[in-house]
């Protein structure tokens, strides 16, 4: 192909921008691909929540609820646990049944198979509305999990305790009740960390709704004897209700005192005025550069 066909009239390939750069080709099939991924999932990044209940009906009999007939169920070729271990872990390793899964994980890791395996059994469900995509999401999220990621400590002084800070339990909807067994703090720190309050050990505690979470809380407080940083875990083990085996949500603990930062030096000594003299003969040596373009200009 002669130049004159490649490039618009009066344009050189040195006057070209990114885009005009880029074949014809790779443009069509880029975008295709774009608009592939959003017609897949409409609105789907959106959605923050959804029913896990209608979500269990729709994993177990999608053709059923959707009324879809083509449709095939989830459960054709998955179980619900080994959904929630592929998304929380990326293998197919054999972790707890419960593994904790996010909203956010659960619905992200959905829409991306949809997408990327449109061709395949995956690409049927993009026949799913927002609604249906979102509670789906919501049910393999739906496992008992922790109020808050982390505790961190700061107390004002060495052999001071912090106030308790709490963390809950919360039950899911769809499991039944829930047995906790045990709660415990473990780790090269763990001395330094108590419980002040627990309503979960040996308790069980009833099956969440969709508009009220049942819950169970243990306080902690922090002290130490010098200045250094320690950490621990939080371990809440558990089990669900018709099941004996166990699994655990593990919080991480970490905790130090607050140090109060040396007043700044006043003295002249030392090399305190460098970064001063770097700042100045930087400004000097860009004022000379420009000037010196200017004049071969």
């Amino acid at each position: 192909m002669k130049s004159a066909d490649r490039f618009a009239p009066g344009r050189s390939a040195a006057r070209m921008n990114f885009l005009e750069r880029i074949p014809t080709g790779w443009l069509i099939t880029g975008a295709a691909f774009a608009c592939l991924v959003l017609w897949a999932g409409p609105g789907w990044a959106q959605a923050t929540s959804g029913d896990p209940v209608a979500g269990k009906l729709l994993f177990e009999d999608t053709p059923g609820e959707t009324g879809i007939g083509q449709l095939g169920s989830c459960t054709n070729c998955h179980t619900i646990h080994d959904r929630r271990n592929r998304i929380a872990t990326g293998t197919a390793s054999a972790t707890p049944i419960f593994t904790a899964v996010s909203f956010t994980s659960a619905s992200g890791r959905f829409g991306t198979a949809i997408a990327a395996n449109y061709g395949g059994a995956m690409g049927q469900f993009s026949a799913l509305n927002n609604t249906q995509f979102a509670d789906i999401a919501a049910y393999i999220a739906d496992t008992p999990k922790l109020s808050v990621a982390s505790l961190s400590f700061s107390p004002s002084a060495i052999n001071t305790n912090t106030l308790s800070q709490d963390v809950d339990l919360r039950n899911a909807v769809t499991n039944g009740t829930l047995t906790i067994t045990s709660v415990a703090i473990s780790g090269t720190g763990a001395a330094r960390f108590n419980v002040t309050a627990d309503t979960c050990t040996s308790q069980t505690i009833a099956a969440s709704t969709t508009s009220a979470l049942s819950s169970c809380r243990v306080s902690v407080r922090f002290s130490a004897p010098t200045t250094a940083a320690y950490t621990a875990s939080l371990t809440l083990t558990m089990r669900v209700q018709g099941s004996m085996t166990t699994f655990t949500r593990v919080l991480p603990l970490s905790g130090q005192v607050a140090v109060t930062p040396p007043p700044p030096s006043s003295g002249g000594g030392g090399d305190s005025g460098g970064g001063g003299l770097g700042l100045v003969w930087l400004a000097g040596l860009a004022l000379a550069t420009a000037a010196l373009a200017r004049r071969r200009a």
